[in-house]
């Protein structure tokens, strides 16, 4: 949606949020995620483990695709056109109360 607006002239700022570890809860049932840091990286190579080993109070990693390429474990996250990509070190679920 961001993009389409952008192309429309519109000024608007895209981020897209993801753990990198954790749980999640959907449609009533937890689950873990199939991922963790280790599956992504900077152009460098760097894993976003390691970049989390050196700083061990960081709960977030802020990227800036137009200063840094990175490879997440999904690729629908990586094709998206974002201004920022916000990656948090842990996911909590929380409870879906709407009702079904």
């Amino acid at each position: 949606m961001a993009l389409r607006l952008k192309q429309a002239g519109v000024n608007a700022f895209s981020v897209v949020t993801f753990p990198l570890a954790g749980r999640s809860f959907w449609r009533g049932r937890p689950y873990a995620f199939d991922w963790t840091a280790i599956d992504g990286h900077l152009s460098s190579g760097e894993t976003l483990d390691a970049i989390w080993t050196a700083a061990p109070s960081a709960e977030f990693m802020y990227i800036d695709p137009t200063r840094e390429r990175v490879s997440l474990p999904s690729q629908d996250l990586i094709k998206m056109t974002v201004d920022a990509f916000l990656l948090l070190r842990s996911g909590t679920p929380l409870r879906n109360r709407c009702g079904a």
